[in-house]
């Protein structure tokens, strides 16, 4: 009877493998949140040491108040078994950071009406390369530009940016600091953000995602020099009148930058005259 109590224990053991494990893959797809999953793993946890503890007191009771080696080597397995897995599914379990494609990041904008996606990089870095363009999701009412300094950040600032929106979705170079900012708004129980993967930059990021980008503004001007052999090579109306313009805007730039020149030598011309 002990050999077949034995072997009762093993069955249940590799049976509360088997719940456990079902337990890891509902709570991961079924579980709205973190405190739900939690409980529902203790009730597991703890059924499943009651299925232990019975079969274990049958041999104890048949043996006279101690275990055969087998059962008990069986039954502290199955302790450590169960702990062990606990710990794991706690730590499973901790609320992480979302993260999502830059493709995905645009459908959220696109679907979502009080959706913004927040550039934390640095006003230079916009600058010189460009931000997403978001024209085809609601434009500059989906885009906050909101340069961040990774040293001193300080989550409480951008507080009400979150609570006053559907969904806020983080931005940067990388994805290594926007995970971060996300990461301190879902520690104080925010479900509405998340962060790019890869940011901008980054091997599956925004640009190599080849999503909609919007380069910089530059306004290219050809020097005076080129507007001048350009019209000596080819004097039609349209090169004169660049010509002139060209001209002009040589004239007017000089007395810009040299103003305080003139104003010097008019001042120098006017009180030798007086002197004399």
């Amino acid at each position: 009877e002990i050999s077949d109590t034995v072997s009762e224990i093993s069955d249940t053991v590799s049976e509360i493998s088997d719940t456990v494990s079902g337990t890891i893959e509902a709570v991961s797809t079924d579980v709205d949140t973190v405190s739900e999953a939690v409980a529902t793993t203790v009730a597991t946890t703890a059924d499943s040491v009651a299925q232990v503890a019975a079969p274990v007191s049958d041999v104890a009771a048949q043996s006279g108040g101690g275990l055969p080696e087998g059962a008990a080597l069986i039954a502290g397995g199955a302790v450590v078994v169960l702990g062990g897995i606990g710990g794991l599914l706690a730590l499973l379990l901790k609320p992480s950071a979302r993260a999502v494609s830059a493709a995905q990041a645009l459908d959220i904008l696109a679907e979502t009406s009080k959706a913004k996606l927040v550039d934390l990089r640095p006003k230079a870095d916009v600058n010189a390369i460009g931000s997403p363009d978001l024209r085809s999701v609601g434009g500059r009412s989906k885009y906050v530009k909101l340069p961040t300094d990774e040293v001193d950040f300080d989550a409480e600032k951008y507080q009400k940016l979150v609570d006053d929106n559907e969904f806020v979705i983080f931005l940067d170079t990388y994805g290594g600091f926007a995970k971060q900012v996300t990461q301190s708004f879902v520690e104080q129980k925010a479900q509405n953000v998340a962060y790019v993967a890869d940011g901008t930059n980054g091997p599956a990021g925004w640009l190599n995602s080849e999503m909609p980008w919007r380069k910089p503004f530059s306004l290219s001007i050809p020097s005076f020099d080129a507007v001048v052999e350009q019209y000596k090579e080819d004097p039609t109306p349209a090169n004169t009148a660049l010509a002139a313009v060209a001209g002009v805007g040589l004239v007017s730039f000089l007395f810009v930058e040299y103003e305080g020149l003139v104003e010097f030598l008019s001042f120098f011309v006017g009180g030798s005259f007086l002197a004399s």
